[in-house]
């Protein structure tokens, strides 16, 4: 375990006894008490990152390393040992950048559950250091029992986000990482920002097991990045508890690889809307929520996908909630389906304050099926939407062409006075 050592200002006396009388001297001065055998830390030299680096825990050491400059490197590789704990002042940072096409910068922090690497700020403050940003598409790359906290600062470009771990934010560096058994806290802005990473990453990327608690928003995201987050992560405690999906730079592009979009038990709060070009799964109690005019679509292959699907599925009792991220009656589009794919499905699922199309307000719906598509759709309820127009409706073109929808009827809930169902 690693002791405590202290700084403090001490007034110091110089005493000298006198026949009949004391003499004083008063000095100010700033003095090390070192207790047991402690030492202060070492401060790093920024401009040692010209080669591979590997940092160390003293146990002698409570805080191993000060970091008051910017550690930015490109093409070696930083290590840090288990137990090892590194204090950022206000101009601290890592930043592994990209260099051109060259993605050899690591980072290799891997503790143990007895003894985490600690990132954290020599004041307790969020946002007191910048973070640590990875630009690298290095498969080595790896944060494993590790504490990021403190951090976020500023933005690492104008342009880009801020927060305690940002994932290729600098120099366009689509990151790769694993991050796992860690803990992301206290951080202002964001706790990770994963939005800069490969739309087509399927491998060598994973976030488990870490803990997400104290920052202001734990996670931004972008649509194709939502499913490296697995179940395991925990979110808890933060000032606004979501999992926020920003149309950053590539974020708007459609998801190119299947996945899974879990439930987190906070909710994916989109700020555009999202198109799906892969097989998408989502898992039962999720909660998608959805801002002004937008919507939820499938679409073909034209982007190099793997084609998309929406399988929704949810439970009785842990129904599938897709929603507003405000409670206003059609606030956003609805649900799109324009792929042919044959296990479409919704179901079990709670689909409310739909029904809006800014552009062109004849041509609403709720959930529509476009022609020659499928979907399942069966157990949902309808809240809060358009009754001006059926809660499903599909479209058709000739007797050759029209939208193929399995419905059953006697599980479609709508408020009075909305149908349930009607071809185009």
């Amino acid at each position: 375990m690693k002791k405590r050592m202290y700084y403090e200002k001490a007034l110091l006396f110089g005493v000298a006894i006198i026949v009949f009388g004391l003499f004083s001297c008063d000095k100010e001065t700033e003095i090390e008490i070192e207790v047991d055998g402690e030492k202060p830390p070492i401060e790093l030299d920024c401009s040692i990152f010209t080669e591979d680096v590997t940092l160390t825990s003293d146990p002698d050491r409570p805080v191993d390393y000060i970091v008051d400059c910017y550690i930015d490197f490109s093409r070696v590789t930083l290590t840090i040992e288990p137990g090892t704990v590194i204090e950022f002042t206000e101009n601290g940072r890592i930043n592994i950048e990209r260099y051109f096409e060259d993605h050899t910068g690591a980072i290799i922090a891997k503790g143990t559950a007895d003894q985490p690497i600690v990132f954290r700020g020599t004041k307790a403050v969020q946002g007191h250091w910048q973070g640590i940003n990875i630009g690298t598409f290095n498969n080595v790359n790896e944060l494993d029992y590790v504490i990021i906290r403190d951090a976020g600062s500023e933005p690492w470009s104008p342009s880009m986000v801020q927060g305690g771990l940002s994932i290729g934010s600098v120099n366009n560096g689509y990151g790769r990482v694993k991050l796992t058994n860690s803990q992301i806290l206290n951080n202002r802005k964001y706790g990770l920002d994963i939005t800069q990473t490969s739309s087509t990453l399927t491998e060598q990327h994973i976030i488990s097991g870490n803990v997400f608690k104290d920052n202001e928003t734990p996670v931004l995201a972008a649509i194709h990045t939502l499913h490296l987050l697995d179940p395991s992560n925990e979110f808890t405690g933060n000032t606004i508890n979501e999992i926020r999906v920003d149309p950053m730079p590539n974020s708007t592009h459609p998801t190119l690889v299947d996945g899974t979009w879990h439930n987190h038990h906070v909710p994916y709060v989109f700020q555009s809307g999202v198109n799906i070009n892969s097989k998408i799964t989502i898992a039962p109690g999720a909660v998608l929520k959805f801002p002004v005019n937008s919507y939820l679509s499938t679409t073909d292959t034209q982007y190099g996908g793997t084609g998309g699907a929406l399988i929704a599925r949810g439970t009785a009792e842990e129904p599938i909630v897709f929603t507003g991220v405000e409670p206003i009656e059609r606030l956003w589009s609805g649900i799109k389906i324009e792929t042919h794919y044959p296990a479409n499905e919704i179901s079990h699922a709670i689909i409310e304050y739909t029904g809006i199309n800014a552009s062109d307000p004849e041509y609403v719906y709720n959930v529509k099926v476009g022609t020659s598509q499928y979907l399942k759709i069966h157990n949902v309820t309808f809240n809060h939407s358009n009754k001006s127009e059926c809660a499903v409706w599909a479209l058709y073109h000739d007797e050759w062409n029209y939208a193929i929808v399995d419905i059953d009827l006697s599980t479609i809930y709508v408020e009075e006075g909305h149908c349930v169902y009607r071809d185009y």
